[in-house]
């Protein structure tokens, strides 16, 4: 049993100001023209005042369905003496969205840009480790500093979203659990109305009645075959792996 309910596609782009502004303002545009601004987020740094920055950031994140990081020869931040780089930070907002990223089920994409290798295990803390492991993209830029082809993180994006996009199909002993409750319900459903209408209903053939009966049930089904989705998705999300 399928739903048919779908859901906007939403895209998430994690970079630093000071490593990738320029470029990150073009995948940016890239993106917004081919799947709409109202499904593409970046700017965490513009968190609402009063809340709780990590928080927001996880919650974001966990309503996103691919999570891009652009990463340049300067994403690992400022380099200190005394405290290391900003990515070594547990409150620097890029290594927030990078470690909520990853603890979700949803593709991380790592883009490279101006030629820059993926972080060295060393370079990067142990709660980023798994990033080094996701298939990258890297993208090039001319002398003017204009990427020159984005269309293999497109297409890349486009794969992910139509997956991500797929309905929720309940399958073997679990649909045939669901439409039971389902039937179930309706009956009980169907019996309450009786209760309440009780003599309007006699007063009715019992075809009538049995259509009514009927009805009722084929609602509840319906209504429920509307909620496969939202349920399959919160069963699915509490028995993910931790």
């Amino acid at each position: 049993m399928g739903n048919i309910i779908k859901k906007a596609n939403r895209i998430f782009l994690s970079y630093r100001r000071a490593d990738s502004q320029n470029e990150t303002d073009q995948i940016y545009k890239a993106l917004v023209a081919d799947f709409g601004s109202n499904c593409v987020f970046r700017d965490m740094e513009s968190i609402p005042l009063g809340v709780n920055f990590k928080d927001h950031i996880d919650s974001v994140i966990s309503t996103c369905d691919v999570v891009i990081i652009i990463i340049g020869d300067k994403w690992k931040g400022e380099i200190n003496s005394k405290r290391g780089s900003r990515l070594d930070d547990p409150n620097d907002f890029v290594r927030l969205e990078v470690e909520a990223a990853l603890q979700r089920n949803i593709p991380v994409i790592p883009v490279l840009i101006r030629n820059t290798q993926m972080p060295e295990e060393k370079s990067i803390p142990s709660s980023l480790q798994v990033l080094r492991f996701r298939n990258a993209v890297s993208l090039s830029s001319n002398s003017n500093g204009l990427i020159q082809d984005p269309i293999r993180l497109l297409n890349s994006i486009k794969e992910h979203l139509v997956k991500a996009d797929e309905p929720f199909v309940l399958s073997g002993a679990a649909k045939w659990l669901y439409i039971s409750v389902l039937l179930l319900v309706g009956w009980a459903v169907s019996q309450l109305i009786e209760a309440f209408f009780n003599s309007y209903l006699k007063e009715q053939p019992q075809l009538i009645q049995l259509l009514i009966r009927v009805i009722f049930i084929l609602l509840i089904f319906l209504l429920g075959n509307k909620l496969a989705y939202p349920v399959g998705k919160m069963i699915a999300f509490f028995r993910k792996p931790k």
